[in-house]
C-alpha cells in the first residue's frame, strides 16, 4: 500500500466522538434503566453518536474504546453500565469522581 493510500485508509477508518453532559440531580429519585444522553457533541467523526438517543452505532467494524468520567456533586452511589445491544459489557459503581473504560469489538450492521 502506497503512503498516500495508507493515509486515506487511516483517515477514512478513524471514528471518534466526544460529548458532554452536565446535570445536577437534586430530586433524590433513582433514574433506573435510563439511557444517559450526552447532548452536547464536541467531536463526532464518523457520525456514530446520536445525541438525541444516547446511542452509538459503529460506522465501521473494529475495536472501540469508550471512556466516561463521572463527577458527583456530593458523595453518593452512582451505578452505570455500558451496553452492546441489550447486553451489559461493563458495570460501574462509583461513590466519588472516577473515570472508567470499556473496550469492545463492534461489528457494523
Amino acid at each position: 500500500m502506497a503512503k498516500k493510500e495508507l493515509k486515506e485508509y487511516i483517515t477514512a477508518s478513524t471514528v471518534t466522538f466526544q460529548a458532554t453532559y452536565l446535570r445536577l440531580v437534586t430530586d433524590g429519585v433513582e433514574h433506573v434503566d435510563e439511557t444517559l444522553i450526552f447532548p452536547t457533541i464536541i467531536v463526532n467523526h464518523g457520525d456514530g453518536y446520536d445525541n438525541t438517543t444516547g446511542v452509538f452505532t459503529a460506522p465501521i467494524s473494529g475495536m472501540y474504546l469508550f471512556t466516561v468520567q463521572i463527577c458527583p456533586a456530593k458523595p453518593t452511589s452512582v451505578f452505570l453500565a455500558f451496553f452492546n445491544m441489550d447486553n451489559p459489557i461493563r458495570r460501574l459503581k462509583l461513590k466519588t469522581t472516577a473515570s472508567k473504560k470499556a473496550l469492545v469489538n463492534l461489528q457494523m450492521w
